[in-house]
């Protein structure tokens, strides 16, 4: 028989073994998805990313009918959607979705995405990122309904220079080598969306809240918090990587503002806080509290850049009603802002 054939005989059989193992719980609030992975991408402006992010996703070497594509075009309408429909008609591809939302919201634009989503996985790619060719296939072989499938992440700079050596990567790398599969050990990794293939059936379960920055903070501790997901790191022979593109300049300027700094990390903590309220498991409330001391650092390093702001940064504090524990925890940070102290809360 000519190996090809062969070849092709062996994938089809995978899959059909594959299907069979991970058919989604009968206890689940939802009728079975179809089976594969839904890919939800949502973009704003993105005519100069688009295409690449597009073209690594069409090009998997999972067949196409394992997987879909759900694009969320929102806010100001730029040339995006005419480079996808080109991107289409030239390929003849058929399991790509464009919406497009009139509100420029990556938060609505993700939860639309999710409404959409019928396959039995969820991944997510920003649309200026982009994914190696084998990396649906391989989360997909990775992944069970219990459980949570993480890639390799590595940081791509404007100039095309490659690292492989970031805090996230090394962080999974480290689990990988260590049998790490607890939360409280991949708390980088665990704070994002990108890089890992979620069941669909609990991430319908739950929603992006709208804020200004660290709704996937809130979104995956929350998500990791009230279910029980086993952790499986791909193999990292496996070289299934999504690639983070990291842009210069606009996010690091924001990491000096008052607004950035305080504002918008007391409304993360504030979700974070409710959240913390409803746990009974001691491991599940460690995450959450190690993510409240990760907003809090922002807190403390801008105190420590403007010691003048300590009355400003009381006031917006007493906006909020916090639990006693965080309030402790801030408490601590106001009086020795430039102290790090992991055991705060």
């Amino acid at each position: 028989m000519n190996s090809e054939y062969q070849e092709r005989i062996n994938e089809i059989e995978n899959l059909i073994e594959k299907i069979n193992h991970t058919q989604v719980p009968s206890t689940s609030l939802y009728t079975p998805f179809k089976p594969g992975i839904s890919v939800i991408i949502p973009t704003y402006k993105g005519e100069e990313y688009i295409s690449n992010c597009l073209e690594s996703i069409v090009n998997q070497t999972l067949s196409s009918m394992f997987y879909e594509v759900i694009v969320v075009i929102n806010g100001a309408k730029d040339a995006t959607e005419t480079i996808i429909d080109n991107l289409i008609k030239e390929n003849h591809i058929d399991n790509i979705t464009v919406l497009y939302e009139p509100l420029a919201s990556v938060t609505n634009a993700r939860n639309v995405g999710i409404e959409l989503a019928n396959r039995e996985f969820t991944v997510f790619v920003d649309d200026d990122d982009f994914i190696s060719e084998n990396y649906l296939e391989k989360m997909y072989q990775y992944s069970r309904h219990n459980s949570v499938a993480i890639s390799q992440i590595v940081d791509i700079d404007q100039d095309g220079n490659y690292s492989y050596d970031n805090t996230v990567n090394n962080q999974i790398i480290k689990a990988e080598e260590l049998n790490y599969n607890n939360l409280n050990s991949l708390g980088h990794v665990m704070s994002m969306n990108a890089c890992k293939c979620l069941p669909t059936y609990i991430v319908k379960n739950h929603k992006f809240v709208d804020l200004r920055s660290g709704e996937d903070v809130v979104f995956t501790t929350a998500l990791f918090t009230t279910n029980k997901l086993n952790v499986k790191i791909i193999p990292t022979q496996e070289k299934a990587i999504y690639y983070r593109l990291v842009k210069d300049g606009s996010i690091s300027r924001q990491h000096h503002t008052f607004d950035f700094c305080i504002t918008q990390r007391l409304e993360v903590i504030s979700y974070l806080d409710a959240l913390l309220s409803k746990l009974e498991d001691a491991h599940h409330a460690e995450f959450v509290r190690r993510k409240i001391r990760g907003q809090l650092s922002f807190v403390r390093k801008y105190l420590s850049d403007n010691s003048q702001e300590t009355s400003r940064v009381k006031n917006e504090i007493s906006k909020h009603s916090f639990s006693d524990i965080t309030h402790k925890a801030m408490d601590e940070v106001m009086k020795v802002n430039a102290r790090k102290d992991d055991n705060i809360i």
